[in-house]
């Protein structure tokens, strides 16, 4: 978060604020209802975990250039369909050679399942950008793995772990997209609205956070920017 003299940043401390109002009070809910991250009250709190929506280590049958997925994420960014989004601006971009240096430098709810993930599935690198528009937070993290095989077992076994730990809830599907799945994180320094899924040897995480009250369901602002992304990714075979 910027600083001035010690102090965040007006900007910062809003979208921080906001953030934090949202998400903390999903905490106490294992599964996190649409309208809530929107800042409506929701009818009801599920009390249950269902994980079932968690896709099968299923690699991506389609073809796909090696590397293009983390070229998008240090090259153009397609930005959400978010009502009046504004400038936006990078707020971070990091490279990461070993599943250590990425350990070092990001903070995890589970740590020492995603570094037993990267290194069990043989990251090859990795990469991260987030951006800022008003209080919009949005950002991709791209894995490269040892396999299209490889990058959808890590995708399935970091997100199954962060279902069954009540990290992740709220799954949907991610229609016609590799591995795709939808969800709500549940971390209040953290964009809520996720989606997780795979191109080639790559697996991707597109994260979202509105922060403020919009009409209709965040999902769907979601799930079109992810294909988006997911197509920008795709590339040609060279």
């Amino acid at each position: 978060m910027a600083q001035e003299n010690g102090q965040p940043t007006g900007r910062a401390l809003v979208v921080g604020l906001v953030m934090v109002a949202l998400v903390g009070s999903a905490l106490g809910a294992v599964v996190v209802r649409s309208d809530l991250l929107t800042g409506r009250s929701p009818a009801a709190a599920a009390p249950a975990r269902d994980c079932g929506a968690v896709p099968a280590a299923e690699p991506d049958p389609a073809p796909f250039t090696p590397g293009r997925a983390l070229e998008t994420v240090s090259g153009f960014v397609p930005r959400p369909q978010v009502p009046d989004l504004g400038d936006a601006f990078m707020s971070g971009h990091h490279e990461y050679a070993t599943p250590e240096a990425h350990g070092r430098s990001t903070p995890l709810l589970l740590p020492s399942t995603v570094t037993e993930a990267m290194v069990a599935n043989g990251l090859r690198a990795a990469q991260a950008v987030g951006f800022e528009a008003g209080t919009t937070v949005f950002g991709l993290e791209a894995f490269r793995l040892a396999s299209p095989e490889a990058a959808a077992s890590y995708a399935r076994t970091v997100l199954l772990a962060e279902c069954e730990h009540g990290v992740a809830g709220s799954l949907r599907p991610l229609p016609g997209v590799a591995g795709g799945v939808m969800f709500a994180y549940h971390h209040d320094r953290r964009p809520p609205l996720r989606a997780s899924f795979v191109v080639g040897d790559t697996a991707v995480r597109a994260n979202l956070c509105i922060c403020r009250k919009i009409e209709g369901d965040p999902f769907e602002v979601l799930e079109s920017w992810a294909r988006e992304v997911a197509f920008l990714m795709r590339g040609t075979v060279g």
